[in-house]
């Protein structure tokens, strides 16, 4: 909103008519589902609220949080009086952990890259697209239970030959024995950036011929929805997820509001 002179006096007026979202309801819908960010034309997020950097841990204990009130009105919470923010905690204004870096879709305990040492030894399975002459790569693939390179696990694709591990970067090939080698059919495209801790947080992947690695477009590596939603978990990681879920509804009730296109006010 802003104050505009109306006749002879000053008025609050809200901008764009409600089509808009100020930066403090904004960064309220920070946890929101993608299905809501596309509806509304901001997938996959704007840079700093719904994007965090890869570098990112997950967020420290929010300030005196064990001694204040839950603001009772949610995510949805307008206020700008500084005295009802040191009165009231507000958990949907906080930033969202990034994702456990095991691949089961909850996000990291904080301090940590994982969310639990459960959740470590038993990774999910993989969906695996692949376009063009490598689509013999593409299905369903499974973690191995006994084997694992430079402490992480060793995927194997069902029904197929593929094989998908950690050597210097993310690789791929259709022969075991390749499996723990630098050698492949497909890898990993780092760029400049350093490895990812698991094949589904890949940004880039390339595939080796003639004169090289060339860039492979269209590939994406999945969690296997089905398999995510039952995997092993602690009690202290059962509790956090059951807390992010309660956020993330709330940021998509504040999304559910606006049938259009949402923009950020300038500041």
């Amino acid at each position: 909103m802003k104050m505009e002179t109306r006749g002879k006096a000053d008025q609050w007026i809200r901008l764009a008519d409600g089509k808009t979202l100020c930066f403090l309801c904004l960064r309220a819908t920070c946890r929101a589902s993608e299905e809501y960010l596309l509806r509304l034309r901001i997938a996959p997020g704007i840079a700093g609220v719904h994007c965090q950097t890869k570098l990112a841990l997950a967020p420290p204990k929010g300030p005196r949080k064990a001694l204040l009130e839950e603001c009772k009105y949610g995510a949805e919470c307008y206020r700008r009086n500084p005295q009802h923010f040191y009165e009231f905690f507000h958990p949907s204004l906080m930033p969202p952990a990034p994702p456990c870096e095991s691949g089961c879709g909850r996000s990291a305990a904080s301090g940590f890259k994982t969310c639990c040492k459960k959740c470590i030894s038993a990774p999910p399975n993989l969906k695996v697209s692949i376009p063009g002459e490598h689509a013999e790569l593409s299905g369903l693939y499974t973690a191995s239970a006994t084997r694992r390179e430079h402490g992480l696990p060793v995927w194997k694709q069902s029904g197929g030959r593929g094989w998908l591990w950690k050597g210097h970067v993310w690789m791929m090939a259709l022969s075991e024995d390749k499996v723990g080698g630098t050698s492949g059919l497909i890898a990993e495209d780092t760029g400049d950036s350093m490895p990812v801790r698991s094949p589904h947080l890949v940004a880039h992947w390339q595939a080796a011929g003639r004169g090289g690695w060339n860039k492979l477009e269209g590939m994406k590596v999945d969690i296997d929805a089905a398999a995510a939603e039952s995997p092993t978990h602690d009690d202290f990681c059962q509790t956090r997820e059951e807390r992010e879920s309660r956020l993330r509804q709330k940021a998509n009730d504040v999304l559910k509001k606006f049938p259009g296109e949402v923009k950020p006010v300038a500041a």
